[in-house]
């Protein structure tokens, strides 16, 4: 038995329009009607169209032969699918594709022609999933039927994307990247305006900060180079972290895409061990005491730690 399925989209203008054809085609007396194994020509009639769809006596029952025709969205080679159900978030149709092998395929479809599978769950390993897939009343988990159970999925998971271009990269129609919260959400669960959609958007980073290493002794101002970084209101922070440490301080910008922080004081940074040069921090942004985001490496270095003219 072939393992392969093809699923295939049709507007309702076009399922009309066939029925419409294979009407005056029989009225012309070119096809059959009746039933499949009582088939006989149909009759060649005068009658109007309107008269046509209302007649129960002349070529009665009606067996079109022109079918619908078009080009699958989606096909699959692994597992014939079993079951369907479809929903639509933001701009987008999602497909739920339950197959005979107990996976839920996760499909956009985004032609009548052309769709792409994003993610795949494995609902009951061997056991097909039954015709009837059923969303709850919020349209945020699906009833999944087999022979020996009935499952509750949540239809998206974007909890479980740490990072921004992991989750943009995941293609899931539901999640997005809270650029503030530096979460990947839904948008309704990103309480800020910045969401970034995973299609045309891109991450908040960091690409240059100068300098990018100082003599720990000094206090300086750093010029931190952002791309794609939101609109904002609040308060923004340079945060330097060091191993559980974290040393905080103001920022300005951005301008011309740079953001500008000093250093933390002096006496407030850790010692460098004698056996060791420098001290790696990670530097990140921070806006009104929310989560770090787009973060970037620093280094402070200590020149008495060099004991001879080769290691210096």
């Amino acid at each position: 038995m072939t393992r392969q399925s093809a699923l295939c989209v049709y507007s309702m203008r076009s399922v009309e329009q066939r029925f419409l054809d294979n009407v005056q085609l029989c009225a012309q007396g070119v096809s059959m009607c009746g039933l499949a194994h009582q088939q006989r020509p149909c009759i060649s009639t005068h009658y109007s169209m309107s008269a046509l769809l209302c007649n129960n006596e002349v070529n009665h029952p009606l067996d079109g032969s022109l079918p619908v025709r078009q080009r699958p969205a989606f096909t699959t080679d692994d597992s014939r699918l079993t079951a369907v159900a479809s929903t639509t978030t933001h701009m987008y149709t999602v497909l739920f594709l339950g197959t005979e092998d107990g996976q839920l395929k996760k499909v956009v479809l985004e032609t009548a022609t052309s769709a792409y599978q994003y993610d795949t769950f494995r609902v009951e390993s061997g056991w097909p999933i039954l015709q009837s897939i059923d969303f709850d009343m919020s349209n945020q988990f699906l009833y999944i039927l087999t022979n020996r159970s009935l499952s509750k999925v949540r239809v998206h998971e974007c909890i479980r994307h740490e990072r921004c271009q992991q989750c943009l990269n995941a293609r899931d129609p539901y999640c997005g990247w809270c650029s503030l919260e530096n979460k990947c959400s839904t948008q309704e669960d990103c309480k800020s305006s910045h969401w970034l959609p995973y299609k045309d958007s891109k991450c908040t980073s960091l690409t240059k900060v100068v300098p990018d290493k100082i003599q720990i002794t000094t206090a300086k101002f750093l010029e931190l180079t952002v791309q794609n970084f939101p609109a904002v209101s609040g308060q923004l922070s340079c945060v330097f972290t060091i191993g559980t440490k974290k040393l905080i301080t103001g920022a300005s910008g951005p301008i011309d895409q740079a953001i500008s922080c000093p250093t933390p004081q002096t006496n407030l940074l850790p010692p460098i061990p004698r056996d060791q040069h420098e001290l790696k921090a990670l530097l990140s942004i921070q806006v009104d005491d929310g989560p770090d985001f787009a973060a970037i490496n620093f280094t402070f270095y200590d020149c008495s730690n060099y004991r001879n003219c080769h290691d210096c």
